[in-house]
C-alpha cells in the first residue's frame, strides 16, 4: 500500500481516475510537502529530547548529588557559546549568602561533628545556604561534581595544613562520593618534631579513577617538599596560621627546619611547577587564606552578610575572649592572611618579566575563604555539637562545603574549558 494511503492522506479513486491523480507532478509535490513537515517537527522536538538525555541531573540540583564517582567521559561537552565570563577574584569576595533548601544532604561524612549518620540518611529537606556574588553578569555556579571530574581530568589535588584544611579535604572526599573520617586525619599527622613519614598521607582515588586527591597535615607546613615528592600534584592547595606563631617563623621558617615558612615554600612551589612544565603539564599553586572563628559564635543562626559588623565582631576584647581565648589572634586573621597573598602576587609579579633574570612563571591563584567564611558565625561545631568552646571549626557538611565551590571556580579559571572531549 502507497504511504499516503496508508496514512489516509488520500481518497481511494476508481481505478479508471487514480494515474490521473497520481500524475508525476503532483506525486513529487506531496512527496516534498511530507518532507518539510517532519523536518519542522523535529527541529521544534529534537534539541528538546536531546537535553532531556543527556544533561545531568546534578546540572539541575547542584549540590544534591552523593556519589560523585560518576563516569566524566559521558558527559556532554561544555557549551561556551554566549557564556558569561568567569568571575573575577573581586568578584567572588563582594557577594551574600543566600538560603537554599536541598532534598538531602550533601553527603554523608564518616564522622560528622555536628549530625548523627542516622539525621544524615534519613533527611528529606536541608536548609542551608549558598554563597553568591553581587555581580550577576559573571559566571560563579554551585557544586557540581561531574564538573569537578571534568576539569580535573588525569589531575592529582593535594591540600596541606592542620585540622581546618582536613575539613576542606574531608567535604571534598564526601562531595565526590568518598567517606572519609577522624582515623584518617590521624594517619597523616606525625609530630612535628620529626622527619615526615611519607607512608601516611592520605591519598584518595575519585572520579572513577580518573583523578586523585591527597592531604597533608602538619600546624606549620614543615615538610611540604616531602608532601610533593610524595603526591606529584597538578594543584596543591595550602594554608597555615590558626596555631600562633611569630611573624617572623611565619614567613622565614623554623631552625634545623629546612623548606619550612612561606618564602621557602614559594620556592619549593615554583621548583614543582618547572618540573611539571618539563614533564608538559600546568602546575597550579592555590593558598586558602584563613577563616576566623567567631566569639560568642553559639549566639548566632543564620549568616550575617555584612563585613563590617562581622570584622567589628571578631576584634579583640576580655568580655569576648577570656581566658585561653586571648591567645586565639582571630582579629588579626586578615592581616596575616594579606601578608601571605602579598608575598605570593609579588614573587608571581617578579617572575611575570622577562628581565628579571629569571622569567619562568608562577601559577598562583588566591581562595578567598575568609572574605566567604567571615559571614558565617552560625556554621561552627559549638552551634550543634555541645562544644560550647569551639568557635573555630566548623560542621560537616555545611559552611566548610564553600571551600570547594571556590576550588572548582579557580580550576575553571585557571584550565578553562580545555577539557577531554568525550570518545
Amino acid at each position: 500500500m502507497d504511504m499516503p494511503m496508508a496514512m489516509g492522506m488520500v481518497r481511494v479513486l476508481p481505478k479508471k481516475k487514480r494515474n490521473n491523480v497520481r500524475s508525476p507532478l503532483r506525486k513529487i509535490l506531496r512527496r516534498f510537502s511530507f518532507a518539510i513537515a517532519l523536518f519542522l517537527v523535529f527541529e521544534t522536538i529534537g534539541p528538546l529530547l536531546y537535553q532531556q538525555q543527556s544533561a545531568p541531573a546534578s546540572w539541575s540540583r547542584s549540590w544534591a548529588m552523593q556519589d560523585g564517582n560518576s563516569n566524566s567521559n559521558s558527559i556532554p561537552r561544555l557549551a561556551t557559546i554566549n557564556r558569561a565570563p568567569l568571575c573575577t577574584l573581586q568578584q567572588v569576595q563582594n557577594g551574600a549568602w543566600q538560603p537554599v533548601m536541598l532534598d538531602r544532604a550533601p553527603y554523608i561524612p564518616g564522622a560528622s561533628k555536628c549530625y548523627t549518620k542516622e539525621a544524615l540518611e534519613t533527611a528529606t529537606e536541608w536548609p542551608t545556604y549558598h554563597w553568591h556574588p553581587a555581580n550577576k553578569q559573571c559566571e560563579y555556579s554551585q557544586w557540581d561534581a561531574d564538573l569537578f571530574c571534568r576539569v580535573a581530568h588525569n589531575k592529582t589535588i593535594a591540600l596541606g595544613g592542620d585540622s581546618l584544611t582536613w575539613e576542606h579535604f574531608a567535604s571534598l572526599a564526601g562531595l565526590l562520593g568518598k567517606q572519609v573520617g577522624a582515623h584518617d586525619q590521624i594517619n597523616s599527622r606525625d609530630s612535628d618534631g620529626n622527619p615526615y613519614n611519607q607512608n601516611k598521607g592520605v591519598m584518595l582515588t575519585v572520579c572513577n579513577g580518573s583523578s586523585m586527591i591527597a592531604f597533608y597535615r602538619n600546624r606549620y607546613l614543615l615538610y611540604v617538599k616531602s608532601f610533593l615528592e610524595l603526591t606529584d600534584p597538578d594543584v596543591i592547595v595550602l594554608n597555615v596560621g590558626a596555631h600562633s606563631m611569630p611573624e617572623k617563623n611565619l614567613m622565614d621558617g623554623w631552625p634545623q627546619k629546612e623548606g619550612s615558612g612561606v618564602n621557602a615554600i614559594i620556592t619549593l612551589l615554583h621548583q614543582h611547577q618547572q618540573s611539571c612544565r618539563v614533564q608538559g603539564r600546568d602546575c597550579l599553586a592555590i593558598w586558602r587564606t584563613l577563616s576566623p572563628g567567631h566569639p560568642q559564635c553559639s549566639n548566632f543562626t543564620k549568616p550575617i552578610n555584612n563585613r563590617t559588623a562581622m570584622e567589628e565582631w571578631i576584634q579583640h576584647s576580655p568580655q569576648k575572649y577570656p581566658g585561653p581565648a586571648h591567645f586565639y589572634n582571630w582579629w588579626n586573621y586578615n592581616k596575616m592572611n594579606k601578608l601571605i597573598v602579598d608575598t605570593f602576587q609579588a614573587f608571581k609579579e617578579h617572575h611575570a618579566h622577562a628581565d628579571n633574570g629569571d622569567n619562568t612563571p608562577f601559577q598562583f591563584n588566591e581562595l578567598p575563604a575568609y572574605d566567604v567564611n567571615l559571614l558565617r558565625p552560625d556554621g561552627h561545631v559549638a552551634l550543634r555539637s555541645g562544644k560550647k568552646l569551639d568557635c573555630l571549626h566548623n560542621c560537616d557538611p555545611g559552611v566548610v562545603d564553600v571551600y570547594n565551590v571556590l576550588l572548582l571556580h579557580l580550576l575553571r579559571q585557571h584550565y578553562g574549558d580545555r577539557l577531554p572531549v568525550p570518545v
